[in-house]
């Protein structure tokens, strides 16, 4: 099996689990990619450093991270919810599926230290390392619906 296809298989199985442990919600690969997010989206992202570096991206739309942070926070009507809870939510979203993903040690990502995780907001909202990298984008669906892009950047020391 290649390193992409494990690394593919296990950044989907960790964040499955950390959406329905702890925000109460069922991810899934979609069967087919979805189209880039219209209107408002936010962008969770946390990047690491060690043997490799990167950044893990979780990219949803607006009304997708207010159900998520209502769920987190076990409130009935997201709209209740100030942007800075919605977007501390997928702050921690992002951080505890990259915490998985580390501590998945066939991954390969268990050596590295992770920075302090942060959301962006805006349209057609897109991310890069600035350098050659691998690139592992996956397309799911939270509770069937709202689509959710995983984005994988990395590159190994010495590349």
């Amino acid at each position: 099996m290649s390193v992409v296809v494990n690394i593919d298989q296990g950044l989907v199985k960790n964040a499955a689990s950390v959406m329905e442990m702890m925000v109460m919600v069922s991810l899934e690969r979609a069967p087919e990619p979805h189209p880039a997010v219209e209107g408002d989206a936010l962008l969770g992202m946390i990047t690491f450093e060690g043997p490799i570096h990167g950044c893990l991206g979780i990219l949803c739309s607006k009304e997708c991270a207010a159900h998520l942070a209502a769920q987190m926070l076990c409130v009935e009507n997201s709209e209740e919810l100030s942007v800075e809870e919605v977007e501390d939510a997928i702050r921690e979203i992002t951080n505890m599926i990259m915490g998985a993903v580390k501590g998945d040690v066939d991954l390969g990502f268990d050596q590295v230290q992770l920075s302090i995780p942060m959301v962006v907001r805006g349209r057609k909202i897109q991310h890069d390392l600035g350098e050659p990298h691998e690139t592992l984008v996956v397309h799911t669906l939270v509770e069937g619906r709202f689509p959710v892009e995983l984005t994988l950047l990395w590159k190994e020391e010495g590349q």
